[in-house]
């Protein structure tokens, strides 16, 4: 049964388009990451058999497998689908910041005034003392985490809240318990 042929794509005899083969000898490359084959099948949820039908380009790659074998490897979905960019995402991290340097990212300081505020208010109502080194400690974390969940809410498609990318929206720190615990616990109560 042949497959379906992308616009500008060639076939051979038995179905293979050059798409199937480009993304077979990246899925190659993906695979030769894992110490043994029977790992990579076993990540993908398939068989060392089927994986070198994928590589072959004999059979259509799943996106599933696509994705289980590049994500538990860093592995860029872009990059395997057409071969542009960095492989990595450490490479592509790398990239960036060579390309960035100096420059900061606008959503970056959003992000850490609304840290900063959110943080600062609700050290006042809950009457905590923090070092200096403490609460910058805590800042840098608190944006690491947020900035996470900001990058992972865009992955998904989801909506991402305004104390993530809208100036002035204090990051609501006592509306989530996570947040809170961990202000607390590097906090102490003041004497008052």
């Amino acid at each position: 049964m042949g497959q379906d042929k992308r616009p500008g794509e060639s076939g051979d005899s038995r179905g293979r388009t050059s798409f199937d083969h480009d993304v077979g000898v990246r899925l190659s490359l993906v695979i030769d990451l894992y110490d043994l084959k029977v790992e990579a099948a076993r990540v993908a949820k398939t068989t060392g058999e089927m994986l070198g039908r994928y590589t072959k380009g004999t059979h259509k790659l799943p996106f599933r497998v696509a994705a289980a074998l590049s994500q538990a490897k860093g592995v860029s979905l872009d990059w395997l689908a057409t071969g542009e960019g960095a492989m990595l995402f450490s490479e592509r991290a790398a990239s960036a910041a060579d390309s960035d340097a100096g420059r900061p990212d606008p959503l970056d300081e959003v992000l850490l005034a609304n840290v900063i505020e959110g943080l600062e208010l609700y050290i006042a109502a809950e009457e905590l003392e923090l070092e200096p080194g403490e609460k910058a400690r805590l800042v840098v974390l608190l944006h690491r985490m947020l900035a996470r969940k900001r990058r992972d809410a865009e992955r998904l498609g989801a909506p991402v809240p305004p104390a993530l990318v809208t100036p002035n929206h204090p990051v609501p720190i006592a509306s989530d318990i996570d947040l809170a615990d961990i202000v607390r616990l590097a906090g102490r109560r003041t004497m008052g």
